[in-house]
């Protein structure tokens, strides 16, 4: 195996560091994308299940 100059050793340091902040930053978005459409679908449910209790409000009327 060949001894790889400083600069060369540095170089693909700070590429793995570059890809690292990009796993990183997909997991973060990934999150975010996983939260804001559970909040999406919790706000459905909760819309759903006001219309029904209007509806059976009406059908008691």
């Amino acid at each position: 195996m060949e001894k790889k100059e400083g600069g060369e050793k540095e170089e693909e340091e700070e590429e793995e560091e570059e890809e690292e902040e990009k796993r990183k930053r997909v997991n973060e978005n990934n999150d975010e994308d996983e939260n804001y459409e559970n909040e999406q679908d919790q706000e459905k449910k909760e819309k759903e299940e006001k219309e029904e209790e209007t509806k059976e409000g009406e059908r008691k009327t």
